[in-house]
């Protein structure tokens, strides 16, 4: 709605190229940015590129981001990709299939994102005997000894990982995953409940969590 409505008052009053395309660009990146799960992406998508009409630029940049939001629909498989333990063994994501899992995105230099572990520490001790469910929490780090020095001052209790070069383009690329935190869940099976779930941090989230599980 958000954005439909965006582009309609684009409509009534932009008339310069430049402006349109600043505006363009600011349309998509609020719409796409964080991969929220729609239900049919494409009922904001198709109306965008027919009136960005000319300017592929705007349209090129956002494409990927569709597609990724399409292709990380809820009960469609997980793309597969790889992560390294703190050890530096590589792991893949479906060999930990098996019980639901709960994945936090995150990256040392994010703010947002450290502000969120106090609250999934919680949540963690909160559901540690429910043998449904595991928490993991994926770092996007490029800088691999201030992750370690991290969790090292942390001393996290679930399961820690940080993705290689190869990971960090399937989830950027594939899973959409351009803004973090970001939070996915994942049914037993290796099939996406969530592309972009709700933070640690929600009042609600023992609730929710339960629910799916």
């Amino acid at each position: 709605a958000y954005g439909l409505e965006y582009l309609r008052v684009m409509r009534q009053y932009i008339t310069n190229p430049y402006v349109k395309h600043a505006l363009l660009e600011s349309c998509a990146h609020e719409v796409l940015s964080y991969g929220k799960n729609y239900s049919d992406i494409d009922l904001f998508w198709k109306p965008f590129i027919d009136y960005a009409a000319e300017d592929t630029m705007v349209i090129n940049k956002y494409q990927f981001k569709v597609d990724a939001i399409k292709r990380t629909k809820s009960g469609t498989k997980a793309i597969d990709f790889t992560f390294d333990d703190t050890e530096g063994k590589k792991h893949h994501l479906s060999d930990i299939f098996g019980k639901y899992l709960y994945i936090d995105c995150w990256a040392t230099w994010c703010g947002p994102c450290c502000k969120e572990i106090p609250s999934l520490e919680k949540q963690v001790e909160a559901m540690k005997n429910d043998k449904r469910i595991s928490f993991i929490s994926i770092s996007l780090d490029k800088n691999r000894n201030a992750w370690l020095q991290k969790l090292k001052k942390g001393n996290p209790s679930w399961s820690q990982y940080i993705v290689d070069t190869e990971g960090l383009s399937v989830l950027s690329r594939q899973w959409g995953v351009t803004g973090i935190p970001r939070f996915i869940i994942i049914s037993p099976d290796g099939k996406i409940v969530d592309a972009d779930a709700f933070r640690p941090s929600d009042h609600d989230f023992i609730e929710k969590m339960t629910q799916i599980i």
